[in-house]
This record gives C-alpha cells, structure tokens and sequence, in this order.
C-alpha cells in the first residue's frame, strides 16, 4: 500500500469559553483519517481536559480519544490528541468542548488520504520536559504517515515555533496571536524507518 497523502487541515483559538469551533474546511478524498489536537491553558477557573471533540460541529461525529491528556506547567497546561476513521468528506468544522470556561483554548487537525482502514493507527509517542527543543521519537515503518502535535510554555515571553527538519507544519498558533504565554502547532512526516523523530524548536 502506498504512503498516505496529506489532504487538509484547520485551527483555531479562543479566550474564556467552554466551547470552541474551527472556521469550517473540507475533508475529501478516500480511506480518510482525522486526527485532531486540543490545547487549553486555565489557572483560574482550573484547567479540565476536555470532555470531548467531534468533527461536524456540535453535533457531528465523536473522535476518539488517544492516550491520556499531557499536563505541564502544573496541572494548568494540557494537550489532548483524538482521531477518527473515516470521517464524513464534507466542508464542516471540528468542535471541542470542556466542562467550564477555560483561560486559552485552541484546537486543529489534520486530514490524510490512503490510510489503511482495519489498523490505522501506530503507536502512540508522548513526551514532557522542560526544553527549548522538545522532541519524541515515534516507532514507525516505511511510509508511515506521522503526526505530532507540541505545546509550548513561554511564561510571558510570547513563544514562537519552528518546525523540525523533514517535517511540514500544518498548523501554528503562537504568541501574541494566542497567549502571551503559549505556542501550539502540528506537523506531519512520512517515515523512512523504524523510528522517526519529531521536533520543534
């Protein structure tokens, strides 16, 4: 089976809501995979992980939900990766919702076509630290189309991001456009091998 093709992708941020919704972007193509990244950043009211997201709107399908949520900076700072199979091709928006209002929320995704659609997903990588180069290494094969997502803390500095080398940045939601405090982003990379690295800077 051939590598997997990037097809579209969509972000959006917001301030003080419970809810969020990406400007509407089309999914199409075949053997269709979603994955989706959810970042908030709350001290006060407290940082929740996020009771769900869905592509279609408020209404539209339930993505799944990978791993736990990684926290940082505390407990105030968290970022939370779900996909979906086949989601419907359609113009339509990503939608996530917490269990209060929340300080800074952003949420993007990414489409692909040619996904195998009996075993999609690999195994899931994750990492925390304190570092201006925050990297994971993923346990790949050939042709493997890798998605990362990163969040970053500044404390006041208005980050910025720069993706690594062999990766393409899909989306980046940084600084003062954001917080004055966080950068988020996701990019992609099609595997040579059996590991592949994935980071920022």
């Amino acid at each position: 089976m051939a590598a997997p093709t990037y097809d579209n992708s969509a972000s959006t941020s917001g301030h003080t809501v419970s809810s969020l919704t990406s400007a509407s972007w089309t999914i199409g193509g075949s053997n269709r995979y979603l994955v989706g990244m959810v970042h908030n950043a709350s001290g006060t009211p407290a940082s929740v992980d996020p009771s769900a997201m869905r592509w279609g709107g408020s209404g539209g399908t339930l993505m799944t939900k990978q791993g736990s949520t990684l926290q940082y900076n505390g407990t105030i700072r968290r970022l939370s990766c779900y996909t979906l199979l086949a989601p419907t091709a359609q113009s339509s928006t990503l939608y996530a919702l917490w269990s209060a209002n929340q300080e800074n929320v952003a949420i993007s995704g990414v489409s692909a076509n040619g996904v195998d659609q009996t075993t999609p997903l690999g195994t899931v990588a994750s990492a925390t630290g304190t570092t201006a180069t925050p990297t994971v290494n993923a346990t790949t094969v050939a042709d493997d189309f890798v998605v990362d997502m990163t969040g970053v803390w500044g404390d006041g500095v208005n980050p910025t991001i720069t993706v690594g080398g062999g990766q393409t940045s899909r989306q980046e939601i940084e600084g003062g456009t954001y917080s004055p405090d966080d950068a988020v982003g996701q990019s992609t990379e099609v595997a040579t091998g059996t590991s592949t690295t994935m980071s920022w800077t």
